[in-house]
């Protein structure tokens, strides 16, 4: 009896001893804890009136980024998966369809298809197709097959022929006025082959085409050349036949490697012959590219600085083809100017760009770009003759078949006619990438 009472007294004994340690380790209810400092800010501060600044300043772009394009991008994803519009690529060589278009103020705006076919006729090449419509004047076809020769290297085969309205011309030269903005029609046939390649940090390109080009006056974006009286360029009114082939070599300190921070240089020539209308049709085009890029924290927010310059010279007595003058905007360097708003015989631009994650897949970027077209060998190059070019967008990451973009920007007369602004370009598309 004893013994069991002495064993119920030391239970006892031993929970009430647990119940008070566990009452000390545990604050009761009116304890509070202090808050961490997760961010750095100190736990009762409030936001400051800067922080109001800014967010009042951020919101249309927040109503932007969440309401035009994060929300209805992704519902357009969920339901292109739900309904199986949109097959993951397999081993096997699967095909798969991606509707594209583009919006571009002032040119046609068009829709499109592209398909895609992986691993096709034989593992790693690709073959890919695309259509795009724009109107009875506006079509386009494209046939691309690449066959990969080993991870780094390949040969591409490309056919593409299209027939647009929209082409634009403000004539040639460094101080070629907007109001000389003038549109044309044009019909082309292209075939081209492009092989790429490298060692370590050399990369290696060559190409070579054939083209065949006709131009005619077409008043259906606006006043022609006839109306607005600039001249036709060389090969508008006979039309343009080239065979062309070219080379270019890049040393790049980030090739292959994940480091964004790091240095490019770029150089190519091409030589091209002229079949049609002028002769003799000889010219050579010649380029070089320098750049470098710092990721500024290590996490894709890459700061770049470029600077271009090209040139083109006859290699006879006739003239260079218009279309195979050095040619600014669009595509090119100098963005905020539409494709062909500076042609000239050469042209030196500067460029900074900021690159900067802001969403999965997208990236935002904001570029400003300074130069102009100089005639022979940069012969006008002069700083009251260069133009700017500044915006801003988004654009999707990746090497797939095609790309978002969407880009605000505007470029401006020279500094001797006051860096006037040309107006705004603005572009919002899914568009092939190759």
């Amino acid at each position: 009896m004893r013994r069991r009472l002495g064993g119920l007294v030391l239970t006892v004994l031993v929970a009430l001893q647990g119940t008070a340690r566990a009452d000390a380790a545990e604050p009761g209810p009116s304890a509070k804890r202090r808050l961490p400092s997760y961010d750095g800010r100190a736990p009762d501060s409030g936001p400051s009136p800067l922080h109001w600044v800014a967010r009042v300043v951020l919101f249309p772009p927040y109503l932007v980024s969440e309401y035009v394009l994060r929300r209805p991008i992704g519902w357009a994803v969920l339901g292109a998966e739900r309904h199986d519009l949109v097959e993951p690529k397999s081993p096997g060589g699967e095909g798969s369809f991606v509707p594209t278009f583009l919006v571009d103020a002032g040119q046609r705006s068009q829709l499109g298809l592209v398909y895609e076919r992986r691993d096709f006729p034989a593992r790693d090449d690709a073959l890919r197709l695309h259509a795009a419509f724009g109107g009875l004047d506006w079509q386009r076809l494209i046939a691309s097959e690449r066959f990969a020769l080993d991870a780094s290297s390949g040969v591409t085969l490309r056919l593409e022929g299209w027939r647009r309205s929209d082409g634009v011309f403000y004539g040639i030269g460094p101080r070629a006025p907007a109001a000389d903005q003038s549109f044309y029609g044009t019909e082309v046939a292209r075939g081209s082959f492009t092989f790429q390649g490298g060692v370590g940090a050399l990369g290696i390109e060559a190409h070579g085409r054939v083209e065949r080009a006709a131009f005619h006056d077409d008043p259906c974006c606006g006043p022609t050349l006839a109306q607005t009286g600039v001249p036709h360029p060389a090969g508008f009114d006979e039309g343009v036949g080239v065979f062309a082939e070219g080379l270019s070599l890049s040393l790049d300190s980030r090739r292959k490697k994940a480091d964004e921070t790091g240095a490019r240089l770029e150089i190519g020539a091409e030589h091209g012959i002229g079949f049609v209308g002028l002769s003799p049709d000889r010219w050579l085009g010649y380029r070089g590219t320098a750049s470098g890029a710092l990721d500024l924290t290590g996490h894709h927010r890459v700061l770049a600085l470029a600077v271009h310059v090209r040139l083109v010279d006859p290699l006879g007595q006739s003239e260079v083809p218009f279309t195979e003058l050095v040619s600014l905007g669009g595509d090119a360097p100098m963005r905020g100017f539409r494709g062909g708003r500076v042609r000239d015989r050469s042209a030196a631009v500067a460029t900074v760009e900021y690159e900067y994650p802001i969403w999965a897949f997208l990236d935002g970027v904001a570029e400003v770009a300074i130069g102009n077209g100089f005639g022979v060998h940069l012969e006008e190059l002069a700083p009251e003759l260069m133009r700017l070019s500044f915006g801003g967008g988004i654009r999707s990451t990746g090497s797939g078949a095609v790309g978002f973009a969407l880009l605000l920007a505007t470029g401006t007369e020279t500094f001797a006619a006051g860096t006037a602004l040309e107006g705004v370009r603005f572009i919002l598309g899914i568009t092939p990438r190759f």
